[in-house]
C-alpha cells in the first residue's frame, strides 16, 4: 500500500490513462469509480435531451457507486479525477465523496476537458464537502504529453509539502542542539572525587562493624536495650525506626475496592451471557498507589463518577489510564484515536487492556498527535510512560514542532520526516 491514492472515473478512458501516468510518477495505488449500472454509448450522448447523463444532471440524481467503499484515511493524499460535464464534476464524484469521511484529508483534483476549466467543478466540490476536506491543487490534464502529466503530479505534491518542510526547518535551526559529550577530563577529575580513599574506607568499614554490634544487642533479648558503642558512650543511631506502619484498613479505600469487586462480578456474568463491548470496571486502566492516594482524600459520599475524575486528575497516573482520561476529555471514541493514529486495533486494545503497558516512543507519540494534544499536553503524556522531546535528538525536535504549530497530519508529518532524513511514524510502530 502506498502512501498515495489516485482514483478516477472514467467512462471513455481518457482520464484513466491520465491517472495511470500520475499512479506511475508518484508510485500511488489506483481506484476506477464506476457506477453500479454502468454507462452505455447513448447514456453519454449529451445531444439526446432525454439521455440518462443530461437527466441526472437534470435532476441532480446522484448515481450509486458500484463498489464497497473504504476507509481512505489510510492514504495521505487523493488524486482524484474525472472529464468536465456540464463545466462541473459528474454526480457520480459526488456519490463517491459522499461514501467517505474526508474529514482532515487532501484532495488534488485533475480532470480532462474539451475547453471547459476545473474552477467551476472544485467550487462546487468544495462546497459538497462543506470543509470536511482540503483542495490544495487542481488542474485540467492533457494526455497528449504524458511527462507534463507526471511532472504536474510531482509538482503537485512538493507545493504541498512545501509549507510544512521550510517551517519545520527554521523550528530546527532555532531548537536544535547537537549534543556534545563531556570533556574526558572534567569526567576523570570527576571519578578522582567519587572514589572513597583509603581513610573513607576504613571509616566505613568501623562504620558497619558498629552496626553490627548494635543489630545483635538487639537480637539477643526480646526488649534489651541495645548496648553501647566504644566510641563516646553513644548509642548507635544507624538503625533507629523513623516511621511507624498503620495497618489499619482505609475506609473509602474499602469501599471503593467492595465496589470493584461488585462490577467484575457484574463483568463475569456479562462474559458467561454474550461476547463483544463489555463494560470495564473503571479501575482498571489506574495503579493501586493512584487509587489507595484519592481515596485517601475523597470523603466516604463520594460518587464513582466523582472518584473516576479525581483519579484523572491525578499526578502520577499511568499512560494507559491518562489515555483514557484524555479520550473521555476530547469526546472521541477508541476506533477515531486508533485510527487517526493509523495503529493496529489488536495493538490499540493490548495497550488499553493492560494498566501498566509502556508502548513504544513512535506509538505514543502517534497517540498524542491522534488526540490533538499541545505541546505541554504530549510531553505530560509521553513521560508517563518514560520517554521525553529532546532537543539534543533532531528527529524530536520535528515532531515538537508539529505539536507546537496545532498540525496532526501524520501523513504530512511523515512526509517532512522523510525529506529532512528522519525516520517516519507509522509503520515502525
Amino acid at each position: 500500500m502506498g502512501k498515495y491514492l489516485v482514483c478516477y472515473f472514467s467512462p471513455t478512458g481518457t482520464t484513466r490513462a491520465v491517472g495511470e501516468h500520475i499512479a506511475s510518477a508518484i508510485k500511488a495505488d489506483r481506484l476506477e469509480i464506476k457506477p453500479k449500472e454502468p454507462y452505455t454509448e447513448d447514456d453519454l450522448n449529451w445531444r439526446k435531451y432525454f439521455s440518462r447523463c443530461n437527466k441526472e444532471h437534470r435532476r441532480k440524481k446522484l448515481p450509486e457507486v458500484g463498489f464497497h467503499m473504504f476507509n481512505l484515511a489510510q492514504y495521505g493524499i487523493v488524486f482524484l479525477g474525472f472529464p468536465i460535464w456540464y463545466e462541473t464534476a459528474p454526480n457520480i464524484i459526488l456519490s463517491f465523496l459522499k461514501t467517505n469521511d474526508w474529514a482532515g484529508q487532501k484532495i488534488v483534483l485533475f480532470a480532462t476537458s474539451g475547453g471547459s476549466s476545473i474552477s467551476k467543478a472544485r467550487e462546487d466540490i468544495r462546497a459538497f464537502l462543506n470543509k470536511q476536506g482540503e483542495i490544495p491543487v487542481s488542474g485540467i490534464l492533457d494526455l497528449s504529453d504524458p511527462e507534463k502529466v507526471k511532472n504536474w503530479a510531482r509538482n503537485a505534491l512538493d507545493i504541498i509539502t512545501r509549507t510544512n518542510l521550510s517551517a519545520a526547518e527554521e523550528y530546527v535551526r532555532r531548537n536544535y542542539t547537537e549534543y556534545v559529550p563531556a570533556v574526558k577530563e572534567e569526567q576523570s577529575s570527576y571519578d578522582q572525587q567519587a572514589k572513597p580513599t583509603q581513610d573513607d574506607s576504613k571509616s566505613q568499614k568501623a562504620h558497619y562493624s558498629r552496626a553490627v554490634t548494635n543489630t545483635s544487642a538487639l537480637n539477643e533479648g526480646n526488649n534489651q536495650p541495645a548496648k553501647k558503642s566504644s566510641e563516646g558512650g553513644k548509642y548507635s543511631r544507624d538503625f533507629e525506626p523513623k516511621y511507624s506502619l498503620d495497618l489499619t484498613p482505609d475506609p473509602e479505600l474499602e469501599k471503593l475496592r467492595r465496589e470493584n469487586d461488585k462490577l467484575q462480578f457484574v463483568y463475569q456474568q456479562l462474559l458467561r451471557e454474550k461476547r463483544g463491548n463489555l463494560p470495564r470496571s473503571p479501575l482498571d486502566r489506574y495503579n493501586s498507589s493512584a487509587i489507595e492516594r484519592v481515596m485517601r482524600s475523597a470523603p466516604t459520599s463520594a460518587s464513582r463518577s466523582t472518584l473516576i475524575r479525581s483519579l484523572d486528575s491525578y499526578t502520577d497516573q499511568s499512560f494507559v489510564g491518562k489515555l483514557m482520561a484524555l479520550i473521555r476529555e476530547k469526546g472521541m471514541k477508541e476506533p477515531e484515536v486508533y485510527r487517526a493514529a493509523q495503529i493496529d486495533r489488536k495493538l490499540f486494545s493490548k495497550i488499553t487492556s493492560d494498566q501498566d503497558y509502556k508502548p513504544s516512543k513512535d506509538t505514543c507519540v502517534a497517540l498524542a498527535y491522534a488526540l490533538k494534544l499541545s505541546l505541554a499536553e504530549a510531553n505530560d503524556l509521553l513521560s508517563r510512560a518514560g520517554y521525553t522531546l529532546s532537543h539534543s535528538n533532531k528527529r524530536d525536535v520535528i515532531l515538537e514542532y508539529f505539536f507546537s504549530s496545532g498540525k496532526f497530519n501524520l501523513f504530512d508529518i511523515n512526509e517532512v520526516l522523510s525529506q529532512l532524513n528522519q525516520r517516519p511514524l507509522g509503520r515502525q510502530l
